[in-house]
């Protein structure tokens, strides 16, 4: 017998003494550490109370708090009931000395936690437990939270060394909100306490509505347990099951020294397979991941694998040569059909060969031992993987996941090759068989592509990954039956390209699939294995691509008249059989993560549609980079998995996400940056600008871009997706158009913060009513949607003012410049007004006459009589209140976008100074002169030219102080409008100057900002006027 079994000295069972439950000596360890606080340590509580309540030895039960300490053991009287020790660490329950002796005196000690610990915590308490004995006492372990997770998400580290290594343990899960008690596991004398049969739902375990009622059912299944006194100390050697034992034959169980069996190297075939069973392997497993020993188990497990005797494909009967003598092209038709006719011969005597090799029983025994190991290292990897939760306690999932993993890839020699198998076969040009398996070559990758395609993003979205431009051109043209493109000029094409590996087209099924993954590896991977379901979605999306995008695969030849060529024609059926058997017979993760179960490719694209119409925006498909999500799509629809309707409203729910992903992702990079960068959007949304983020009221949905093409083309350089905006028709961007209209308003208006899509979704939904039917792209958004939302940042159609008949008598007239910064302070400029601002006890000529000394109390009372003026004309009633700055002074106040314009008027005249003061010398006298010819009449296409460079370098200026009705379709016009009553206005200034000579030359004229005052502009209008006569 091997040195790592070990077989005890039987024990004296007459001497153990069992006790009922009831009458058994209890202790109770209860987590109150920090996250039980409330109903957790309550439920915890009620447990405990509820189970000493039926115990005959009330007296001698024992209770204790846990936490990031043990507080000693108490009796019930005196226990503080409150979660006050800190964190969850209970290997400290053990450090405790009196709590470690409470444990060794009862006769069951019960485990109660809410939570997870750190998987070195797992370790320490398996170390601990192992030394000090706690395994031999009978165990419960009770888990304290929700069930909003299945039962195999419930976290079971803090019990599971116990229940990994008691002869005697019972796994409790209870709902802290009905108090429903699940039974998760149970051993040895628990175990008639849990008859379910499935443990994938809460509703499939076995449960009770209270503790009485469990504690009934105890009582009626009368379980005992052995009493402290008597019991046998359980052996620090692991017990591998009774299938183990049984196999074994021996008078005591066979147990296993582990430190021994990881150390042992390679083990005998009968040892091997027993150990390799499924209840052995589950309990081996689970002891090395509770004892931190997985890696040594991986080590172990690798030395039992034999090295592959590779049966290749060879040529024995000559191939190769007669291929190299076909090469010549100097030979005459006789020749070389005879030559093909002998390289056929030479075909069939090397498939004969092959079969031969294969049928070999050492190889077969080989094959079926390692492929027991990579199963089993299949199930460590699962386990590493794995938290400690309790799924690692069904045996029932632990077996049908291997299961799963078997059939999923079949792990036989990869070297073998099933030629008799159903395949696609054509005529090959080399050997000119009629009848052969054809095959496919791909090219040398550089070591950059070959790194891509291993890295995280190829490894999670492989439809994306399939589309980097070197795996565009891997493929080779070259299609000759397999067997030629093996034997030919080693490692090149018959087209002279360097070549890494020959696919054969063979029905991607049992060892021909295990042999096309080997290939595929090689030549995309550098022979590292990624997994399969990537490399699998990666090749199948290079076929699809070469075959719509290169020429010599047929691409477009459904738009080309006349017939195709054959050996194009064949290749592109080849290709296309090739293609569409691996995404029929390729197994993937049903939800493409590793939690999903195997399937195949068809029925996980069928539940990507499921996930799809329940999730909609946060669905897996949905949120696949817009670079493989068309290549999904396809999938979908070749496989006829997705109908039209869905992939119609899959594309455009993948639309609204990813058009606010590119926002999202376009804010991070600006974070801090001018919002220059929407601009683009605005422009799907208005017709016309005053300024690049300012757009133009031109009345109504006049505003608004109804073009679709426009809308598509500018919306296309925002969001560069290659194909995914392309091929649509104009209904169906027509149907778009509104939706992406009102998420561009919302998102450039008010999303300043970043995010991530699924939170700005969901924050949407919250805050926006008419965001659940734009959504859902089923939905109808309704019709007047757009324009409501889209006009909302201008003035309405009809605004209330305060009196309405000022407003109409002052509408569409421009206030001329009456002193150099603007329209008059004296005085309404409106032709039709002239209303003064000046207070009654004054007149032009006192001032005229240097006889008014200009006080605060008077300039208020100017001001005041300007304030209520242009209040009265411009300021719209019905919003909210005017701003302050705007009720102190009447001139516009700031426009906070989106918020509606509170005056219709605008910064207009300041505007068109600063804009002056910007010019040189040179542009203000070309202006000047532009200007001048106008008025006579004359003005030509550079004087034109001239005009508009300026008017519109003044409205950006306006658009930019950003005051008032910024949005004006007016601004331009207005501005062209005062331009002469500016010039005179200077004019007038540099004669006040004493330039008499050169008032004329108005560039001359020098701005002086600091006098932009009322008191000087009132001095300076007044000297204007006695210079006229008119004072």
């Amino acid at each position: 017998m091997a040195s790592w079994k070990i077989v005890l000295e039987p024990g004296d069972e007459e001497k153990i003494v069992y006790t009922s439950f009831a009458n058994a000596r209890k202790y109770f360890a209860l987590d109150a550490s920090g996250s039980t606080v409330g109903i957790r340590f309550i439920s915890e509580h009620n447990f405990a109370d509820a189970f000493h309540e039926v115990s005959i030895r009330k007296d001698e039960d024992r209770v204790t708090r846990w936490g990031s300490n043990c507080k000693d053991p108490t009796n019930w009287e005196q226990c503080f009931w409150a979660p006050d020790q800190g964190g969850t660490q209970p290997q400290h329950i053990l450090r405790n000395q009196k709590s470690m002796q409470a444990i060794r005196d009862s006769d069951i000690w019960f485990l109660l936690t809410d939570g997870e610990v750190p998987n070195s915590e797992v370790h320490t308490l398996a170390g601990l437990g192992q030394e000090l004995g706690v395994f031999d006492c009978a165990t419960v372990f009770l888990i304290t939270s929700h069930t909003r997770n299945a039962p195999s998400h419930a976290n079971v580290s803090v019990g599971i060394t116990s229940y990994a290594n008691c002869a005697n343990a019972l796994c409790l899960f209870k709902d802290q909100e009905s108090n429903q008690i699940y039974v998760i596991a149970s051993k040895g004398a628990f175990a008639a306490l849990d008859q379910a049969e499935d443990h994938d739902t809460w509703e499939k375990l076995t449960s009770f509505p209270s503790e009485a009622k469990l504690i009934e059912r105890i009582n009626e299944l009368e379980i005992y347990v052995p009493t402290a006194e008597t019991r046998i100390a359980t052996p620090t050697q692991l017990n591998l099951g009774e299938e183990w034992n049984t196999a074994h034959n021996n008078s005591q169980p066979t147990l296993v020294d582990i430190d021994m069996l990881l150390r042992a190297g390679v083990i005998s075939d009968e040892d091997r397979d027993l150990l390799f069973a499924d209840e052995a392997l589950d309990a081996l497993l689970l002891a090395c991941k509770s004892r931190g020993k997985l890696n040594e188990l991986r080590s172990f497990l690798l030395a039992q694998k034999v090295e592959q005797l590779t049966i290749k494909l060879e040529d024995v009967s000559g191939a190769a040569e007669l291929i190299h003598l076909l090469a010549d092209t100097e030979i005459s038709g006789e020749t070389r059909a005879l030559l093909q006719s002998k390289l056929r011969d030479a075909h069939e005597a090397n498939r004969k060969a092959y079969i031969a090799a294969q049928n070999d029983v050492q190889l077969q025994a080989i094959r079926d031992r390692n492929r027991k190991v990579d199963a089993s290292l299949r199930a460590l990897a699962d386990s590493e993987k794995s938290g400690f939760t309790a799924e690692i306690l069904s045996r029932r999932s632990n077996r049908a996941r291997r299961a799963e993993n078997i059939s999923a890839d079949s792990a036989v020699d990869v070297s073998v090759l099933d030629l008799e198998a159903p395949g696609f076969r054509g005529e090959c040009q080399v050997c000119c068989g009629d009848n052969e398996v054809l095959s496919i070559a791909l090219k040398v990758l550089s070591a950059d592509a070959m790194a891509a395609n291993t890295d995280n993003f190829a490894l999670d979205f492989p439809l994306a990954a399939g589309r980097f431009e070197a795996n565009m051109n891997i493929l080779s043209s070259q299609c000759i039956c397999f067997q030629c493109a093996l034997f030919g000029r080693p490692g090149h094409s018959i087209y002279g390209e360097e070549i890494s590996t020959v696919i054969p087209t063979l029905e991607y099924t049992g060892s021909n699939k295990l042999y096309i993954h080997q290939q595929l590896y090689k030549a995309l991977n550098a022979g590292l294995k990624t997994g399969v379901p990537a490399m699998g979605q990666l090749f199948a999306t290079i076929l699809d691509r070469t075959l719509r995008v290169k020429k010599w695969a047929g691409a477009g030849f459904e738009d080309e008249k006349g017939s195709i060529d054959a050996e194009i024609l064949q290749r592109r059926n080849a290709l296309t059989w090739l293609l569409n058997n691996i995404i029929s017979h390729l197994r993937v993760r049903e939800t493409f993560n590793e939690l999903g179960q195997w399937t195949t490719y068809p029925l996980a694209l069928a539940w990507a549609a499921q996930d799809f119409q329940k999730e909609g925006l946060t669905s897996w498909c949905i949120n696949y980079p817009v670079a493989g999500f068309m290549q999904l799509l396809r999938f979908g629809k070749t496989l006829n998995v997705f109908s039209d309707k869905i992939i119609t409203n899959m594309k455009n729910t993948k639309f609204l996400h990813s058009f606010v992903s590119t926002f999202l992702a376009r804010l991070y990079k600006n974070m801090g940056k001018p919002r220059d960068w929407t601009k683009p959007l605005l422009a799907i949304l208005y017709v016309e600008f005053n300024d690049d983020l300012i757009p133009k009221d031109m009345g109504g949905d006049a505003s608004i871009l109804r073009s679709v093409p426009v809308f598509w083309n500018t919306l296309m350089k925002f969001m560069p997706a290659e194909d995914f905006l392309k091929g649509w028709t104009e209904e169906e961007s027509k149907k778009m158009m509104s939706r992406i209209q009102i998420l561009a308003f919302w998102l450039v208006f008010y999303q300043f913060a970043h995010t991530s899509a699924k939170t700005y979704f969901a924050q949407l939904r919250s805050k926006e009513p008419l965001a659940v039917v734009l959504l859902d792209t089923k939905a109808e958004v309704p019709e007047n949607a757009v324009s409501e939302i889209l006009l909302s940042i201008f003035i309405e159609s009809k605004p209330e003012f305060k009196n309405e008949d000022a407003y109409t008598s002052h509408n569409n007239v421009v206030v001329p410049f009456e002193n150099p910064f603007g329209a008059s302070v004296l005085h309404c400029g409106a032709p039709d007004c002239g209303i003064s601002f000046l207070p009654e006890e004054v007149s032009l000529k006192q001032i005229a006459d240097g006889e008014m000394e200009w006080t605060p109390r008077l300039l208020d009372q100017v001001r005041k009589k300007r304030r209520d003026h242009l209040i009265d004309i411009f300021g719209i009633l019905g919003k909210s209140e005017i701003e302050k700055e705007s009720s102190e002074t009447g001139l516009p106040g700031v426009t906070k976008v989106p918020s509606r314009p509170r005056e219709v008027h605008n910064c207009m005249h300041i505007g068109t100074v600063k804009t002056w003061a910007t010019l040189t010398r040179k542009e203000k006298r070309n202006l000047t002169g532009a200007i001048q010819s106008s008025w006579m009449g004359n003005c030509d296409e550079e004087d034109e030219k001239v005009i508009e460079e300026f008017v519109i370098k003044a409205r950006k200026c306006i658009c930019g102080v950003g005051r008032g009705n910024v949005y004006s379709a007016t601004l331009e016009r207005d501005i062209r409008a005062v331009l002469p009553s500016f010039l005179e206005v200077l004019k007038v200034g540099l004669a006040m100057e004493k330039k008499e000579g050169m008032c004329e030359d108005v560039s001359l004229y020098e701005f002086d900002f600091g006098e932009n005052r009322v008191v000087r502009k009132i001095r300076w209008e007044v000297e204007s006027l006695r210079r006229k006569g008119l004072v």
